[in-house]
């Protein structure tokens, strides 16, 4: 598996895609356009209130409680302008975190990954056209498990971690486009269920890295306690990905019914 060639595919290189992608025209322009729909949200609803309050008064609204409200709302349009910049405060944090762990943890680089890939380059090497029926059928099975099956296998348990945190920033970046609406919606009692959803779903997007950072651990940890060097290395592989594959699917499906 030396041989084949894959672009970098680790937490820092998907970090740089994420800043990259937020960064772009494309997200910018929809984050503009989100602003200026919270913008009209604001006026909308002040025009509103100044002739509520003209209708209550006899056509003269209270300027006092009129005045109050433009404060209100040049305080949530505030909010709104200074949120991303908080929202990447947060997010630094937290890629710091994942770094230092990661680093310290590894990424699924147990005994059986490397083993695995020794013995995809040595089969290959010492029988390059493949088993002959002659072989028998374990040894054709063997092969077949160690070097058309395990490799797939590798690679996936190898970045498990990265293709489901590809997901997760995916998730964060839908997550800080409709924030500025969502902020707006505090300003309603009927639409602050709105705003609690928006609030629960950054919560537990920000959650998901801890949660995989954990499932990932244990995963390694679990697979290096029940096998040895006596097992068979692409069963040991195979067990790797379903269980470290199960407790991500646990993460995803479960982490939403913690809140």
């Amino acid at each position: 598996m030396d041989g084949i060639l894959v672009n970098n595919f680790d937490v820092a290189s998907i970090e740089r895609v994420y800043e990259n992608v937020k960064g772009s025209i494309e997200i910018n322009s929809m984050r503009g356009v989100v602003v200026v729909i919270a913008a009209v949200l604001i006026i909308d609803r002040l025009i509103k209130e100044y002739k509520n309050s003209a209708n209550q008064n006899n056509g003269k609204p209270d300027m006092k409680d009129f005045t109050n409200l433009i404060y209100l709302y040049s305080f949530v349009m505030t909010i709104i302008l200074i949120l991303p910049f908080l929202l990447n405060a947060i997010e630094g944090l937290l890629g710091d975190m994942q770094q230092s762990l990661t680093q310290k943890m590894g990424t699924g680089t147990s005994f059986m990954m490397e083993e695995s890939a020794k013995l995809f380059v040595e089969k290959v090497k010492n029988n390059p056209e493949g088993p002959s029926l002659t072989d028998g059928l374990a040894s054709i099975a063997d092969y077949t498990m160690t070097v058309l099956v395990a490799p797939p296998i590798y690679w996936a348990t190898k970045y498990m971690y990265s293709l489901f945190i590809v997901g997760r920033y995916f998730y964060l970046i839908m997550l800080e486009i409709v924030s500025p609406v969502a902020i707006i919606m505090l300003l309603n009692e009927k639409t602050h269920q709105y705003f609690m959803t928006w609030a629960k779903h950054m919560f537990i997007c920000y959650l998901m890295i801890p949660c995989y950072l954990l499932a990932n651990q244990f995963s390694d940890t679990l697979i290096n306690t029940m096998f040895n060097n006596e097992v068979t290395i692409w069963f040991a592989l195979l067990s790797s990905f379903l269980i470290k594959l199960s407790l991500f699917k646990i993460v995803n499906s479960k982490l939403y019914n913690l809140i």
